[in-house]
């Protein structure tokens, strides 16, 4: 709709003009700006001006309420003051409403940290038979099914061990509950161990690092900086981090998260920190034994006679490997095995560790899919 000026007599469109910040009456531009361009190596043109204020970059108060604040006899002075100190608790009050709203919303705008929300993961639980094997009259899968509400745990994914025992995944929070109602149930006759299901695993490395960094400092630049593929109610842990062998400012950082993180930070391939950008790579490794180099077990509990390297498969460690005296031609004891226990030709001149070997891709693959659904 056009408005006549009452001073030029021309007519302007409202988005010609602006509202008065105190009054709140629409003015032309044109005529009640003033530009003083002797004093402003680029002048602001009216566009220019308009644009700010109705982006609430300036404020805009007309001629007539600028005389009434500036000229002291005037009796609308208090009145104009009074009317900008109203204006002004307004914006203070929406402000705050403001800041409230989005609080509750687990956004914290006077920067103080919120704690982030950690999913709950699954817990394992291991039931053993107390003597082993030798308790030959004892089915403890059957005894568990006939003795053991699954409901009541929220169990699920129950599985037999190679000792005769089970494994299966419980949602309730408490362990000590857990516990309780598995003895209540079971008898004496049967050991209960309870551990945390495996988290999703990363290794984000490049990061330039000379200040030594504490892992929750990291944990909040990796969330802040990479706010886009990691939500507030996401859950990530700093587990541990290294130097280069020959640059210790240079890191790599291991950390634990949930489902969605891994799928988003793996797609990505790259997040920032600080000033570098990192690689980021798939951390879930099988569990694989230094003194053997098979998988499935650890060192401590290696029931094998002899040790075998990793790279070589001869009767070493790694570490007491050397390429003059044991040779460079590379070994996988775990591929050897798998020829002669099934007589499948694979190939074997890899180490163990490379992720092009069959064993090792068929470890990783059954790891992935306990720890990430349908992945």
């Amino acid at each position: 709709m056009a408005v006549k000026c009452k001073k030029c007599e021309k007519f302007y469109k409202n988005k010609e003009g602006a509202n008065c910040f105190i009054c709140g009456v629409n003015k032309h531009m044109e005529c009640d700006v003033m530009f003083h361009s002797s004093k402003a190596k680029h002048p602001f043109t009216c566009d220019m001006t308009l644009l700010a204020i109705q982006n609430n970059h300036l404020f805009f108060i007309c001629e007539s309420c600028q005389d009434a604040k500036t000229n002291p006899k005037s009796n609308s002075v208090e009145y104009v003051n009074n009317e900008l100190t109203q204006k002004l608790n307004e914006i203070l009050k929406k402000v705050l409403q403001l800041e409230e709203k989005i609080e509750e919303k687990g956004v914290n705008t006077k920067g103080e940290k919120i704690e982030s929300t950690q999913m709950s993961y699954a817990k394992v639980v291991k039931i053993d038979l107390k003597n082993g094997r030798s308790s030959k009259n004892i089915n403890a899968m059957e005894k568990v099914r006939n003795s053991i509400d699954p409901q009541k745990l929220q169990a699920s994914d129950m599985r037999s061990t190679p000792n005769g025992g089970v494994t299966f995944k419980c949602q309730v929070e408490k362990e000590q509950d857990i516990e309780a109602e598995i003895k209540k149930k079971l008898g004496s006759n049967f050991d209960v161990k309870i551990n945390e299901q495996r988290k999703p695993s990363l290794r984000i490395y490049g990061l330039y690092d000379d200040k030594n960094l504490s892992s929750q400092t990291l944990e909040d630049m990796i969330r802040t900086q990479n706010s886009s593929l990691i939500q507030k109610t996401n859950s990530l842990y700093v587990k541990k981090v290294t130097g280069r062998k020959n640059n210790t400012n240079v890191k790599t950082i291991w950390i634990d998260c949930d489902v969605d993180v891994y799928r988003n930070l793996t797609q990505a391939k790259a997040i920032n920190i600080g000033w570098s950008r990192c690689n980021v790579v798939d951390g879930i490794n099988p569990m694989r034994c230094y003194k053997c180099s098979r998988y499935a077990h650890k060192g401590s509990v290696c029931n094998k006679p002899e040790e075998c390297c990793p790279k070589c498969s001869k009767n070493h460690l790694l570490t007491n490997h050397n390429d003059e005296i044991h040779g460079e031609e590379k070994k996988c004891i775990n591929c050897l095995d798998a020829n002669e226990k099934f007589n499948l030709k694979m190939d074997t001149n890899h180490a163990v560790w490379d992720k092009t070997c069959k064993i090792y891709q068929l470890k990783h693959r059954k790891l992935m899919n306990s720890i990430i659904p349908e992945n």
